[in-house]
């Protein structure tokens, strides 16, 4: 039986983009308010899916999350393998780098934020802003066991802690290769270690889930497999994009 160990973060260290890629883990944000518009031949470099998908969202903050998401997917791509981003989808629907990449990815945007999780080892990663009404006493029944809603209840800041556990599932689930359950108050969450119900097909592997808060208004969590390294985590800027140079 497989377990997880969830962890609270309690301050990161954003790291600048350098040449060499640390072992272990990492994670790459984007804050979409340091960005300018983009640009005619930035839109342009979106392939027709991609374009398919954007379309999709009706509300430009949100074409807006997408586009830049993909443009941080691809840059991060062709930094781990010279090559844009190029994704297969899993037997659960998750895309994922091919295996020959040698690398496991996984995006997520919310709010002002896009944030990419590379590894060795296949990796989750969620991000959720602080939302103006949250319906606590609708969303806890379905979504966290009993002793979870103890936690977000008994908690001084209840939003706060309901995010903290809701990422923690979502980034667990994700790297797995699951998307929502129907069961989601079974995924564990809570600080400490927790076995995984077989039923949510953990293959056996054991994770580690890291929770953070990359501001004052979002919190995020990463789920990966190693336990000797952990995450690094990249801060990127509009002109960080601007280049190609390999690590390693």
């Amino acid at each position: 039986m497989a377990w997880v160990t969830c962890e609270l973060v309690e301050l990161i260290q954003w790291e600048p983009i350098g040449a060499d890629l640390s072992a272990g883990p990492a994670v790459f944000g984007l804050s979409i308010s340091d960005m300018p518009p983009p640009t005619d031949d930035q839109l342009s470099s979106l392939t027709p899916e991609e374009w398919q998908r954007a379309d999709r969202f009706r509300q430009p903050a949100d074409r807006l999350r997408f586009f830049h998401g993909r443009r941080l997917l691809h840059w991060v791509s062709y930094h781990l393998t010279g090559h844009p981003a190029q994704l297969l989808t899993g037997p659960y629907g998750k895309p994922d780098f091919p295996a020959d990449t040698g690398w496991h990815v996984n995006l997520t945007h919310a709010g002002d934020w896009v944030l990419v999780a590379v590894d060795r080892q296949p990796v989750g990663v969620d991000v959720e802003s602080f939302p103006a009404n949250l319906l606590l006493d609708t969303l806890l029944p379905s979504t966290c066991s009993v002793a979870e809603q103890q936690y977000v209840r008994g908690s001084k800041n209840a939003t706060a802690a309901f995010l903290q556990l809701w990422t923690r599932k979502e980034a667990l689930l994700k790297a797995i290769g699951r998307g929502l359950v129907d069961t989601l108050d079974t995924v564990p969450a809570l600080n400490g270690r927790t076995f995984i119900p077989d039923d949510i097909d953990a293959s056996e592997s054991n994770w580690c889930v890291d929770s953070f808060s990359v501001d004052s208004v979002h919190v995020a969590a990463v789920a990966y497999q190693s336990f000797y390294e952990l995450p690094t985590y990249y801060r990127l800027t509009a002109s960080d994009l601007l280049t190609y140079q390999r690590f390693g």
